[in-house]
């Protein structure tokens, strides 16, 4: 079928993808640039390294498939009328055409690059050929590289069309995924890239089938003994904890499992088995949602507190709820109330005085609240003291069989049961197609432990899995919600109405909405991170729906990756309980509450498998908080 590859490569750092030429440059290794002047890489450049990265990935994902010809020499790639391999099928060879068609990638973003009237001059940097015998500079082998640095992350794109089938495309993606430079100087520093793939074929109606049967499975964790969920930075003898389960910590350690019970050599490649159809699939990957502390059966829905959060700073925390918890003057919101209020004074609205938010048991102050909330019902909240403890250790001098010297380490570990005795759990859910779920019910009931130090006797867990159509829904109908949030927004427009008659009403297709982040989100848009999902990350028109008010964090992350034994690259990201409000004008409420929900459903940014990107919109917690600030 007829497909179309967007391939767009962001550079950060200086690169030289040269020619063989001068091409007016005086350097002895020029940029290539195009008709404009702008650097770009050659068709046959990229081509080049796109094909020995699917030579090497060929015998590894294809194994039935018979070993790929030796390239580039064309005396030993496939020729005469015998069937070509693989590999020459799609890049071909100088006997067989190949399906691909490749363009030159040429500098797109950003823009003010491209409209300059003169071409962009590069960098030279110097280098000397070095004699290996004498250790010194050897004669007449100074040379010049010309590399590109404009201070700004730059992204080239180009394309790749022709017509295969699911198979080649999924080994082209997994080609692409291999790629991370390109051009000369590679080892050096030089051409270093972030790569983005866009997809497009006849098959997205294929895919939206595929969407509309994935199912949820609501995952249950019941503590049984502590538990050490390592975090991404630890100081060198104190390993911190976190204080719920991450995605992809569930999503390792069911990996470990099934990889550990499947029937497969441990050499050879897993092919139709339980641990290829969940994770080595090109078609629907599982999303593990992380998963946050709640108590009482694990019945509740359990989320972080908003950065709109506020509490008194005399005596925090929710006014009811547990009756053995420690009772506070009550957690409020200042979502609304800020963003109408800041609209207001950049409008010139006439007000008696700034919006302070205060404590309305003690009118004192009020500071942010960062604890995990759970959602009782359709409008209660409460909190969940999740108990951390604090445990020194020392490792053993085997010989003398006394405490080793300096070696002296702090653990933080979640401990089953509250102050309250309440055993503690982690509540999250996992969506995936229904033949996925299946074998996912399987082997997570048999999942036993999660987290480090397992062997120590940390980690021990009991799973309760909730099948597909008895999973909670809490949050109510998206619509509702919607509606409620507008109402609230509409009440506060008004009572400034009434204090300024010269303030316009709202009008009647201009609606607002809240997003929040249930868990980091790895955002990036155009080749950059970004804090902030724009309008167009969320598949709306930008002309009709702006960013109104930000409340956000960001911190970097990173993580194990546990197939390659290596550490994951680190990323920027929102935090968890990050708050993003929209405004829309002149869109149909229907249409708005279509995309919005496919937004909920799917989630935004990068990872999302890992449980990264999660959002709820129109979040009750804004209008139903349980005191006025």
């Amino acid at each position: 079928m007829p497909t179309r590859i967007e391939v767009r490569l962001t550079f950060d750092g200086p690169f030289n993808v040269g020619s063989g030429a001068l091409g007016g440059s005086l350097a002895d290794k020029p940029l290539t640039r195009d008709a404009r002047g702008l650097p770009m890489v050659p068709a046959s450049t990229f081509k080049g390294r796109l094909r020995h990265e699917v030579e090497r990935l060929v015998p590894v994902l294809r194994p039935d498939e018979p070993l790929p010809c030796t390239s580039p020499a064309a005396e030993t790639m496939c020729q005469g009328d015998a069937e070509p391999c693989l590999v020459c099928r799609l890049f071909g060879s100088p006997w067989h055409p190949g399906k691909l068609i490749f363009s030159d990638l040429t500098l797109s973003e950003p823009q003010f690059l491209t409209t300059e009237d003169s071409p962009l001059l590069g960098d030279l940097r110097f280098g000397v050929g070095l004699s290996r015998q004498r250790r010194v500079a050897e004669d007449q082998l100074l040379y010049t590289t010309e590399v590109f640095l404009p201070g700004t992350p730059v992204t080239l794109s180009g394309t790749i069309r022709g017509h295969f089938d699911d198979d080649e495309i999924a080994l082209l993606r997994a080609g692409l995924g291999s790629l991370f430079a390109v051009g000369g100087g590679k080892t050096k520093g030089l051409g270093w890239f972030e790569l983005d793939v866009q997809v497009s074929t006849d098959v997205h109606v294929m895919v939206e089938e595929q969407l509309s049967q994935v199912d949820r499975l609501e995952v249950a964790v019941f503590l049984e003994s502590p538990m050490l969920l390592g975090v991404d930075a630890n100081e060198a003898f104190y390993n911190s904890t976190h204080t719920y389960i991450p995605g992809s910590v569930l999503r390792g350690s069911l990996a470990r499992q099934m990889r550990s019970t499947c029937s497969h050599a441990s050499e050879a490649p897993h092919v139709g088995c339980d641990f290829a159809q969940v994770f080595l699939t090109d078609q629907s990957v599982p999303i593990f949602e992380h998963l946050y502390p709640t108590t009482a059966g694990a019945l509740e829905f359990a989320f972080p507190a908003p950065l709109t959060a506020r509490t008194c700073k005399y005596d925090p925390g929710f006014a009811q709820g547990h009756p053995d918890a420690d009772r506070g003057h009550g957690v409020g919101d200042i979502l609304i109330r800020q963003v109408v209020f800041e609209h207001m004074l950049g409008a010139g609205a006439h007000l008696p005085g700034l919006y302070k938010p205060h404590c309305p048991e003690c009118q004192g102050e009020v500071d942010p609240y960062s604890e995990f909330v759970v959602m009782i019902g359709s409008g209660s909240f409460d909190s969940v003291d999740v108990p951390v403890r604090r445990a020194s250790h020392t490792a053993i001098d085997r010989r003398r069989a006394v405490a080793a010297d300096g070696l002296l380490y702090t653990l933080e570990t979640v401990e089953p049961y509250d102050r309250a005795q309440r055993q503690m759990a982690f509540i999250g859910q996992v969506q995936a197609s229904p033949a996925q779920l299946t074998i996912l019910k399987q082997h997570l009931s048999q999942l036993t432990a999660i987290g480090q130090k397992q062997s120590s006797g940390l980690g021990h867990v009991r799973i309760k899995l909730r099948p597909p159509g008895e999973t909670s829904q809490p949050l109510g109908k998206l619509r509702d919600r919607f509606e409620e949030f507008n109402r609230a927004i509409q009440m506060e427009w008004a009572f400034y109405r009434r204090l300024d008659g010269t303030i316009e009403p709202l009008s009647p297709d201009a609606f607002f909405f809240s997003l929040n982040l249930l868990s980091p989100a790895s955002l990036v848009w155009r080749g950059v991170p970004v804090t902030a999902p724009s309008p167009e990350m969320l598949g709306l028109d930008k002309n009709r729906v702006r960013l109104q008010r930000a409340f956000a964090r960001h911190h970097v992350i990173g993580g194990w990756h546990l197939a390659a034994g290596l550490p994951r690259r680190t990323q920027l990201a929102a935090d968890m309980g990050s708050v993003f409000v929209y405004r829309s004008d002149g869109i149909d409420q229907a249409e708005l509450l279509d995309l919005l929900e496919a937004v909920e459903n799917s989630g935004i940014g990068n990872d999302r498998a890992r449980g990264l990107g999660r959002v709820a919109i129109c979040l009750p917690f804004h209008y139903k908080s349980e005191v006025n600030l």
